[in-house]
């Protein structure tokens, strides 16, 4: 600077930190280089592979039933068990995804009762067993509840997670699933934190009329959006 005022700072000596890591047991010979590298690949790593949510299958709940205080189409109105049933589809990445859909039934029929879905997308930490704090209500409503793991994350295949970038593809996997499905009559996303990358992805798709069947999102997420609400016929 002109007025010859230094803007260098030195927060510790030369050899200082060195000198202090190897009195304090760690290791001696690390330069601050070295240090703030793995500082960021271990930065790098939380992102792309945080601690996986593992689970066991039977934590997502009975495979049957009973829906109290159901309020459905007044036509179907002996609607009152919901079923689970758990199944896997491929993504165009060839990786196995592992999901689950709770569907109505009318008490004895094997036959899914006509419904809306909610789609349960969850965070980079998550699984698709946080779809349980949503389930009930959803199955309440009248709606079949579907929640998958997306890859890298829970027992999907995969070893990393993207932030939303691949896991649109998983997403996009299971949508082509439920539009052969009859018993979907709409469709319904509930994104958390990272799922709500896929849910706009998906929905931008959809807006170029690539699939048939309606479909509206909720994103419940600071960095994406704060619980804003956007649908595509």
């Amino acid at each position: 600077m002109g007025n010859g005022v230094s803007t260098e700072m030195e927060i510790f000596a030369e050899g200082e930190l060195e000198a202090e890591l190897k009195r304090l047991g760690g290791t001696g010979d690390a330069s601050v280089k070295q240090l703030l590298g793995k500082g960021y690949r271990d930065v790098v790593q939380l992102v792309i592979r945080p601690k996986r949510a593992l689970y066991d299958v039977h934590e997502l709940g009975p495979e049957r039933f009973q829906v109290a205080e159901l309020s459905v189409d007044p036509t179907q109105d002996n609607v009152t068990q919901a079923r689970r049933r758990d199944f896997d589809v491929l993504n165009e990445r060839g990786l196995r995804v592992r999901c689950s859909h709770w569907q109505l039934f009318a008490q004895g029929s094997s036959t899914p009762a006509v419904t809306p879905c909610l789609i349960y997308l969850h965070s980079n930490i998550g699984s698709r067993l946080d779809a349980l704090r949503v389930r009930d209500a959803a199955l309440k409503r009248g709606f079949s509840v579907l929640a998958f793991d997306c890859c890298g994350s829970g027992l999907s295949d995969g070893l990393y997670v993207t932030m939303g970038w691949n896991e649109s593809l998983d997403l996009f996997a299971v949508l082509q699933t439920l539009e052969k499905d009859a018993s979907v009559s709409d469709i319904c996303l509930y994104a958390h934190s990272m799922g709500a990358f896929p849910a706009i992805a998906n929905l931008a798709l959809r807006a170029t009329g690539a699939a048939d069947k309606k479909m509206q999102a909720k994103l419940e997420t600071l960095p994406y959006a704060l619980r804003t609400a956007v649908a595509v016929s």
